[in-house]
Parts: C-alpha cells; structure tokens; sequence
C-alpha cells in the first residue's frame, strides 16, 4: 500500500500526465459547483450531503493542481500524498493537507457509516472554502 507520493509513482498509482487548460478548467467548474452545493445543503440541514460535497470540492481542486504539476491520479489518498509532498517542499501550508486528510475521512464516514454532524459539517465546508482558494493560488 502507498504510504507517500513516490510509492503513489511507483505503484503507478500517480502517472505523468499532460493536461489541457480545459481539463484544469473543468476540475475548477466541478469544485465550484460543489462548494456552492455543501454550502445549500449546510444551510438546509443535510449534514451528510454537504460533508460529501465538501471533500468533493477539495478533490477536484488539488485534483487541478495535480493535474497542472503534470500527473494523474487512481486514488484519492494519493492526491493527500501529493498535497503533503507540497507541504514538504513548502510550496503549501501543512495545514490544507491535513484538512484535506480529515475531509477525506468525514467523508467515508458519512457515506459508510452515517456518521456525521453539524459541527463537522460547518468546519469541513468552511475549511474547503479556503482550501479552494489556496489551490487556485497554486495554479499558473
């Protein structure tokens, strides 16, 4: 099992990629519209569903990023292992890693298990409005 970003490489579980703008562009449009969606659901008492959306607007962000670092990814624990690659290289606040780390796990919880709340709900949308914002900053 993978453990960082180059056993992601190794396991070709993470492979070069050559990415147009559009496909950045779209990863964008889908984080949009699913920060815009966690924040409806939040606000209308879906807890579950906007903990989903959430993380799904901080994947197809860093997804974005990823995507212009020139790679793909087949796991969603490999583009954590990219963003903590970037932290270690100081090219991002550790902080968005973990975050992103937590998103990923009140996701599964929420879909596997039915485990959620409004206090984790609130806390994951905010910090995937401000992890949004810190990957299009990555971004040429």
């Amino acid at each position: 099992m993978a453990k960082s970003f180059n056993d992601c490489l190794n396991a070709g579980l993470i492979k070069k990629y050559s990415s147009t703008r559009d496909e950045i562009d779209k990863e964008l449009g889908q984080s949009k519209n699913d920060i815009s969606r966690a924040n409806e659901t939040l606000n209308a008492g879906d807890y579950k569903w906007s903990t989903i959306q959430a993380y799904y607007s901080m994947f197809h962000a860093a997804r974005a990023v990823l995507f212009s670092a020139g790679y793909r990814e087949k796991s969603h624990k490999c583009i954590l292992y990219f963003l903590e690659s970037l932290a270690d290289d100081g090219r991002l606040e550790s902080h968005f890693s973990q975050e992103f780390s937590a998103a990923m796990y009140l996701r599964e919880e929420a879909d596997y298990n039915a485990t959620y709340s409004k206090q984790s709900a609130t806390d994951t949308v905010s910090n995937a409005s401000a992890f949004i914002i810190k990957m299009k900053s990555l971004l040429p």
